[in-house]
């Protein structure tokens, strides 16, 4: 008899009972999940055989030797105490599959590109074939265990395959996920949250589930180990990362905001984790969310949405996908329009490629996205990052989205090498001679760097994006850089005026020597919905209507000028033009100008987005032309606009 969980007490007659001891465990699959797990667990139950079996070579080859094919903090430690003891790592996949009581499988699970559900849903070709492989080796009955992150339902499936070439053997399914955190695995593996274990509801499947507890039992308190039915464990996991990603595209979306009204994300996302219901953590806004879980399995949970009937929900779920790729795309869009609307042939020091801290992993990182970014903008990019490697850095450049996700042996061995981008090894070479600085991982050694030495071999003026809050940004702007932090964004806008008033010092003159001239600005980004002009001079950082006349030029009080300020998408200078009072309209570039009814002040109509030129029209008597003013933007930070051509009108 046992008991599982908060379940009535069973007699089991079976082979899996909880008097039988198991003595083999094998792992398919040797990769960020199987490879550290199974160490965990050959450490914690030496009287376990525990092997870990992959087709790769090279993989395998590396955890024997004393370069793990993977970073995680405290796991080299583990590995050299067991391994050749209790921990194996082989190539032999049939044979140690065949001896084994019990079968992890963790092997990949891509999103598929072709077919039904591309784009969205789980490709389990690698588990179908994991499957069929263990039903045609095995010789006695076995308890397989998923630990890959499946769909709802896989099990059903496994199992179909399973007893259909049993040959008589007995398969119990069960699903274990992980919820293990990359640079925090082993202790994650150590002290877990919880340990779920997922079975049928079975006499066969309770004594399956309680062979797998025992095994968790012998460091893991038993009331952290739960256990549920299989279906409700397989979604489990879909459904936790689901709502880890969907809190940091939430403190991400409240950035943007932040950045528009002049709040501090870290301090409202502060008093929001001050909240039990709530708490402090996955509240750190940040360039975007990364790694092979959270993008992968919320696609994952829309497919299953829509394929249930659910498009409401599935489309919930959408947002948090769409959050976190305009995060990564409002980044890139700060950059270059930070830097004075180009940054061809620029130089720009990546820091940081792995999508986290203490990991190598680059596996959908927001560094990708970024990189890319800058690319198509044709600048040269340096990146720097201590545990990612040059060949995996190009290869991540040069790969269709999803394929990071096959296996090593499926992927292209020798990726087309990008020219725009060289690898460094160091961060003070990465940033010589940049005009830029991006920030894309938190490794705690960009803390420490000695910033006025990297200052002083960069280009002016020397930019820093920190796309994970961790310099500080203060500190940085004593030193004379401009500083654009997700944390405080907006208030590089109010830095950068003196360098806008600077700039129109010269124009100023041509005008009049007292003429009195105000500055607005306006976000670039496409995404972030209507244009807003801030009137800097008198209501820094608050949002006015772009309607509202923000700029004005006085002569005199007997003859005074005044200017309405529009806007023109147009990469052409602006050049003088007639019209004639008495049309209603006239085409002017492509544009279309009006005449307001009982005035002679002309408007034009404000393209919202990608603004380009700055158009200003004159009130004039009716037989006086359009006076046009043209101005190339000039960009700090937030988008500025001052004026360097004029027409001889003004």
């Amino acid at each position: 008899s046992i008991r599982v969980g908060d379940r009535q007490k069973i007699h089991v007659n079976s082979d899996f009972t909880s008097e039988k001891k198991m003595v083999k465990i094998c792992c398919i699959g040797a990769g960020y999940v199987g490879g550290p797990t199974m160490a965990v667990i050959a450490l914690k139950c030496p009287s376990v055989e525990v092997a870990v079996v992959d087709i790769s070579v090279p993989r395998i080859t590396a955890w024997n030797s004393d370069q793990l094919p993977i970073y995680e903090p405290g796991l080299d430690d583990v590995v050299k105490q067991c391994r050749g003891k209790n921990l194996f790592f082989s190539t032999d996949v049939e044979k140690h599959v065949r001896e084994a009581d019990i079968v992890f499988v963790s092997v990949n699970t891509p999103t598929k590109t072709r077919g039904l559900g591309a784009g969205k849903a789980a490709d389990l070709t690698y588990w179908e074939s994991a499957a069929r492989m263990i039903a045609d080796v095995s010789v006695s009955d076995k308890i397989v265990v998923e630990k890959s992150t499946v769909p709802v339902k896989t099990a059903e499936a496994i199992e179909k395959i399973l007893t259909h070439n049993s040959k008589g053997i007995k398969f119990q399914i069960l699903s274990n996920p992980e919820f293990l955190a990359e640079g925090t695995a082993i202790e994650d593996l150590f002290k877990p949250d919880r340990v779920l274990i997922g079975g049928r509801e079975t006499p066969e499947g309770f004594a399956a589930v309680k062979a797998l507890k025992d095994i968790y039992s012998q460091w893991v308190p038993e009331e952290r180990i739960l256990t549920t039915n299989l279906w409700s464990a397989e979604l489990s996991k879909l459904a936790a990362n689901a709502f880890l990603a969907q809190r940091i595209s939430s403190v991400n979306a409240m950035s943007a905001l932040c950045e528009a009204t002049g709040a501090n994300v870290t301090e409202v996302s502060y008093a929001v984790g001050k909240d039990s219901r709530i708490g402090p953590k996955f509240l750190n806004s940040s360039v975007g969310f990364g790694g092979s879980c959270f993008q992968k399995d919320i696609l994952n949970l829309v497919y299953i949405c829509e394929c249930n009937g659910l498009p409401e929900v599935a489309e919930y779920w959408k947002q948090v996908i769409k959050i976190n790729d305009y995060q990564k795309t409002r980044f890139v869009n700060r950059i270059v329009s930070s830097m004075f609307n180009t940054v061809s042939n620029k130089k720009i020091a990546v820091l940081g490629f792995a999508f986290k801290k203490d990991t190598g992993d680059t596996r959908e990182t927001p560094a990708i996205d970024v990189c890319k970014g800058l690319i198509g903008d044709k600048a040269r990019i340096s990146i720097y990052d201590p545990q990612v490697t040059e060949e995996q850095i190009q290869r991540d450049l040069t790969m269709n989205k999803f394929d990071w996700d096959h296996p090593l042996h499926l992927q292209p061995m020798s990726p087309t090498t990008v020219k725009q981008v060289s690898v460094a090894w160091d961060a003070y070479a990465a940033t010589k001679d940049a005009h830029g600085i991006c920030i894309l991982t938190e490794w705690d050694e960009f803390k420490k760097l000695d910033y006025e030495k990297i200052f002083e071999n960069m280009q002016k003026p020397a930019f820093v994006f920190d796309g994970r809050n961790v310099v500080d940004a203060e500190k940085l702007r004593k030193i004379g850089f401009i500083v654009y932090s997700i944390v405080d964004g907006v208030q590089l806008a109010g830095e950068a005026m003196d360098a806008v008033h600077q700039r129109a010092s010269g124009f100023l003159s041509e005008i009049q020597e007292d003429a009195e001239i105000e500055f607005g600005f306006v976000s670039n980004d496409q995404k972030l919905g209507e244009e807003r002009l801030v009137d800097v001079k008198h209501r820094r950082n608050q949002l006015v209507p772009w309607e509202t006349r923000i700029k004005s030029i006085s002569r005199n009080e007997e003859e005074p000028v005044n200017l309405n300020l529009g806007f023109l998408r147009n990469e052409q200078i602006l050049v003088e033009e007639d019209i004639g009072s008495d049309e209603e309209s006239a085409s002017f570039l492509g544009h279309k100008c009006e005449l307001e009814s009982g005035d002679t002040e002309f408007v034009t109509e404000c393209d919202k987005r990608n603004v380009e030129h700055l158009l200003i029209t004159r009130k004039q008597s009716n037989d006086e032309g359009l006076g046009l003013l043209s101005a190339v933007p000039f960009t700090i930070g937030v988008k500025f606009y001052s004026s360097s051509v004029f027409s001889n009108k003004i």
